[in-house]
């Protein structure tokens, strides 16, 4: 929809009045844009807004009724192709901000004002204006005298402004030099916030959080049905990370009070043995590193349980998506990173490579093929989607020519034909059609990969619902997930000491990110006797030990402010622990109040790295979230007893979703992916919202650390080790917040002896929070981290 807006100017007569802006026609919701400008013009900030920096999408005009941000006058909107048009004879419609100030903290969302350089073009044209006699431009042209007359002031206009105005502009605009170390700072990505008044899904896939609104919206499904779709569909685009050959944990929070966990956890095949890794790298790469999935599963139990909308409903999008796709970005990115993997694998190569083929006469030409065009050579048809890579890339049968691969690219047309059969059948006929019909040929393919899971071992799989645990922090209520997850008690612990620590009070400085420090390295101690309930004895009662009040308040007792120790500090001795990369979270809260969280994974980036012909499903590589015989892990981890391979034994996973309660409301629902990072990088999004008052775009965007006690170093990202300068860092569409207290935290941190290793990847977190005005306004705020490319949607 495209609209037109008018803006108050406060008073002052330097600013425009009425402005035409674009507004994009798609299914984000509305976007909150703004940019930040000088201190100096406070004031003036809280009069006013740049619309070109207020994108209005998929809203209709009375829509706007019911979202008020503030700081603008009453408009008339009507929709065209493209521009935003004024159109007197609507109602007029109020946008007002105001009240979601109140809920997140005042600065973060007030208007900001122009910048430097329109704010200068824009007095330039004024006086150009004024000195032609006309107050509209419209008038400029009406009789030829004057607008010869006008140009020619506005052609000198212009040629100062490019000999003495421009060189301020580009001044304003460029990073200032650092006084200081560490000061200067450069914006990469922004974090983009979306607003809603009735779902939002935020994911790590733009197209699958807005599948998810299409569910919400256009079928009137609940939360549920929009995560199992959303879940579907990043199987599909983001295969690298989560697939129907992984697993998942589902939380779920209903608006009646409904609480529910649903364990879709990988399990050990039946013919695993503790010795089977001993001398080999087989829990990584091929069939002897898949542990039997059950994210299918889990999805069908909770639409059974709590799913409104029919399941083949939620199935096909995701047919469509695999029929015909294009290579999104993140895809694109992953492709190059993991290079190596892909052209070592054939079933890897097929899928994500295209073949260019070259004459090796002296005027050699290149053909491309990418997915699903054809090629004839002597008179034999082929398709790069079908067959086999040796059967249809074999450079000998083809006289006169050779064959290279190169790696899929971002847009390029992209279809899983296997897959897409696959999704067929699971829309009519269920979790079945993987664990039974095509139980038989799967169980084959892995076997030939090298691996052990029969056709029993899938039929056999089943969901587990558990009870989820609660702790609080500062009068919040917290929802999270017990073991075979790690996440739950863990965060668990680490928030229960820094609520000992009062860190409103203390601030963002190296000194509450010592204690945060500490903090980690004490829990993380504490997460290594952590196991599958059912094959760890003591496991229940560890988790309740590290929930519990007394332990934090002694672990706080032994924190000492500018000092940090060897890991025999934290933790009697050195334990295992494994990461899960390959992962993804969406977060979902619709109308009703209903909330999900659904965290997803592979395990390693690309799984097994290797698919399965007859089903085009990426296999998991969860073999190595075990401790695998009496080597380390892939993350030079060693081994430790409560986690090692058992048949029908699940690993231990850092996946931390999470559903906070405010008041025994909704307030949020969060989670990540990211290994260890996961359960780091959700602790600190959550208190920057939770303690410090951000909203949920900047509290993403906000720089993280990382410890996970083995090996003893804080991970920081966004800037230099050995400078603690910072590099690239994370704007949101509200501001260009000021990170340079990072710089010093880092700083300090090396002065109370923790090694820095830096610039760091962190986890990646999506957050969907619910602002409910006294009961009666509600907003829907929902943030997906641009380290993952990630973007929310609501309606």
């Amino acid at each position: 929809m495209s609209s037109y807006a008018k803006i108050s100017n406060g008073g002052d007569e330097d600013l425009p009045s009425e402005r035409n802006f674009e507004a994009n026609e798609d299914d984000w919701g509305f976007e909150i844009n703004q940019e930040a400008s000088g201190a100096q013009r406070e004031d003036e900030e809280r009069q006013n807004i740049r619309l070109e920096d207020i994108h209005v999408n998929n809203w209709h005009a009375d829509d706007f009724n019911e979202v008020q941000p503030a700081g603008l006058e009453k408009y008339a909107y009507k929709s065209t192709s493209n521009h935003l048009q004024r159109r007197s004879n609507l109602d007029q419609v109020e946008v007002n901000l105001e009240p979601v100030a109140s809920e997140w903290g005042p600065r973060q969302w007030q208007p900001e004002g122009l910048s430097t350089g329109k704010r200068l073009m824009y007095r330039l044209s004024s006086f150009a204006r004024s000195l032609c006699g006309a107050d509209n431009v419209d008038l400029l042209f009406e009789n030829r005298e004057t607008s010869r007359y006008c140009g020619m002031i506005s052609l000198l206009l212009l040629l100062a402004f490019v000999v003495l105005g421009l060189p301020v502009v580009l001044h304003k605009l460029s990073p200032e030099a650092p006084e200081l170390p560490g000061v200067a700072q450069e914006t990469a990505t922004t974090t983009v916030l979306v607003v809603g008044t009735k779902g939002s899904v935020a994911a790590d896939n733009p197209e699958c959080s807005k599948i998810g609104v299409k569910i919400l919206r256009d079928l009137r499904g609940n939360a549920v049905d929009a995560a199992i779709a959303t879940t579907l569909c990043q199987g599909v685009l983001n295969p690298f990370a989560s697939t129907l050959g992984g697993g998942c944990f589902i939380l779920i929070r209903l608006a009646n009070g409904t609480e529910d966990f649903l364990d879709g956890r990988e399990v050990a095949p039946s013919a695993a043995t503790k010795e089977m890794f001993f001398d080999s790298n087989s829990s990584v790469v091929g069939g002897k590193a898949v542990a039997v999935p059950g994210e299918l599963k889990a999805l069908e139990l909770a639409h059974k349980l709590y799913g409104k909308v029919p399941w083949k409903s939620l199935v096909e999008p995701s047919i469509e998506l695999a029929s015909s796709s294009k290579v999104g970005p993140l895809l694109a990115k992953r492709l190059k990173e993991y290079k190596d993997i892909i052209f070592e694998s054939p079933s890897l190569r097929e899928l994500f490579t295209k073949a260019i083929f070259v004459k090796t006469s002296e005027s050699a030409s290149r053909n491309h093929l990418s997915s699903g065009e054809e090629f004839t050579w002597k008179n034999v048809v082929h398709r790069r989607s079908e067959g086999t890579m040796e059967e249809n890339f074999n450079s000998s049968n083809y006289d006169g020519r050779d064959e290279k691969f190169v790696l899929l690219e971002e847009n390029d047309d992209w279809s899983q034909v296997a897959l897409r059969r696959t999704l067929e059948l699971i829309a009519e006929r269920g979790a079945d059609a993987l664990y039974q019909d095509l139980a038989q040929n799967l169980s084959e393919d892995i076997m030939r990969a090298g691996g052990i899971i029969t056709a029993a071992d899938l039929s056999d799989y089943q969901v587990i619902r558990r009870t989820p645990i609660h702790f609080e922090y500062s009068g919040l209520d917290l929802i999270s997930v017990p073991p075979p997850s790690s996440g739950g008690p863990t965060l668990g612990l680490i928030l229960n000491i820094l609520q000992l620590a009062k860190l409103n009070t203390i601030g963002r400085n190296g000194r509450s990110y010592h204690i945060l420090t500490e903090a980690l390295k004490f829990a993380f101690g504490e997460r290594m006797l952590l196991g599958d309930p059912a094959f760890v004895n003591g496991t229940t009662e560890q988790v309740d030990k590290m929930l519990s009040k007394s332990l934090a308040n002694e672990l706080f007792s032994r924190i000492v402010e500018e000092q940090t120790f060897e890991p025999s500090y934290y933790v009697s001795s050195q334990r295992t622990l494994n990461e899960d990369h390959g992962t993804t979270h969406l977060s979902v809260i619709d109308e009703e109040g209903n909330a999900v969280g659904i965290t997803s994974t592979v395990n390693l980036p690309f799984g097994a790295r290797f698919v399965s012909s007859s089903t085009g499903i990426l296999l998991n590589n969860e073999m190595d979230d075990f401790s695998t015989g009496n080597r380390e892990n892939a993350f030079g981890l060693a081994p430790a007893e409560a986690n090692e391979v058992e048949p029908g034994k699940r690993p231990l996973s850092s996946m931390t979703p999470l559903i906070v309660l405010k008041n025994g409301k909704l307030y949020m629902v969060l989670g990540g992916s990211g290994g260890p990072r996961i359960i780091t990088s959700v602790a600190q999004v959550f208190l920057n919202i939770a303690t410090f008052g951000d909203d949920p775009a900047k509290a993403i965007a906000a720089p993280r650390l990382h410890h996970q006690l083995f090996p003893n170093t804080v991970f920081m990202e966004s800037l230099n080790a050995s400078s603690c300068n910072l590099m690239e860092t994370f704007s949101t569409s509200l501001s260009k917040p000021d990170w340079s207290y990072w710089s010093q935290v880092c700083q300090d941190l090396k002065s109370a002896g923790h090694n820095i290793t830096a610039p760091s990847d962190a986890g990646v977190v999506q957050v969907v929070a619910l602002n409910d005005i006294n009961g009666e306004t509600k907003r829907l705020l929902g943030a997906s981290d641009p380290r993952k490319l990630g973007r929310a949607a609501a309606y």
